[in-house]
């Protein structure tokens, strides 16, 4: 219950208004065709979303459904790892129902009602209900953004890459970080010694990611140690060079924009 309580939260899925000038408002038709693609979660209560709580929706048809969930749904403990899960769609002139489980025992129905779409965002009246064993065990209806994202970097990350700067505060990776991306979704984390020999980290139980859209987690866990994720969103890719960001906050509620730049090795 306490993680169904945070996922939605993460979500955005909570009441609130958000002033969108980005589509024709007096054109909603043919909703089944201009909703295929994939969608990222982009403003919640005129407020942006934070990139370790962003959710991607991948339309594959106008009845087919992919969603990717932030993967850090609690704190003080192990968080599932909610790869893509497969929805129901269900589209009848402007409203949308989406239909899927989170495991044997959670159901989950969002209805999105759609107020605006074009090639680029759409913004909806949207209601979620979660079921649990068969009972209601949540309920939110509020409005939502988002952006439609056409770029996806699965193959270009693939490889060693080394971190060359960051902006903001410290993270994980600094400049004696490589990470090197496998296909399998596996990764792999390098760190350099005094000497400026470069040494895989050989005490991780689990090196973790997905790619959802432009969306990147990545998860770990050091032996004996918590699970860590970390969520960025993948600004671009260009030949050698590549640069992540995220939009953070402290717990004070300061927001800031972390950066990340990258160099391929190999």
């Amino acid at each position: 219950m306490k993680k169904i309580m945070q996922w939605v939260l993460a979500a955005t899925l909570i009441c609130g208004a958000i002033l969108f000038a980005g589509c024709d408002k007096d054109n909603v038709s043919n909703l089944d065709e201009k909703i295929i693609g994939r969608w990222m979660s982009l403003d919640v209560d005129g407020q942006s979303v934070l990139t370790d709580e962003k959710s991607v929706y991948d339309f594959v048809s106008s009845t087919k459904a992919y969603v990717s969930l932030p993967a850090k749904l609690s704190q003080g403990e192990d968080p599932d790892w909610y790869l893509p899960v497969g929805i129901d769609v269900v589209i009848k002139g402007k409203k949308m129902t989406l239909t899927y489980n989170l495991n044997e025992n959670t159901k989950v129905v969002e209805v999105f009602k759609v107020t605006a779409i074009d090639d680029s965002m759409f913004t909806a009246n949207h209601k979620i209900t979660v079921t649990e064993n068969g009972e209601e065990v949540l309920s939110n209806e509020g409005d939502i953004r988002f952006v439609k994202v056409t770029d996806y970097h699965m193959q270009d990350i693939l490889g060693t890459w080394e971190c060359k700067g960051i902006t903001g505060s410290q993270t994980h990776n600094d400049d004696n970080a490589r990470l090197e991306f496998h296909s399998d979704g596996s990764y792999k984390y390098y760190r350099k010694d005094n000497a400026g020999e470069w040494n895989l980290v050989t005490n991780r139980e689990i090196d973790e990611f997905f790619i959802a859209g432009t969306l990147l987690v990545t998860r770990w866990k050091e032996v004996g140690g918590p699970l860590e994720y970390e969520s960025w969103e993948i600004e671009n890719i260009d030949g050698d060079q590549m640069n992540w960001s995220a939009l953070c906050q402290l717990p004070d509620g300061l927001r800031y924009r972390q950066g990340v730049k990258w160099q391929k090795v190999e």
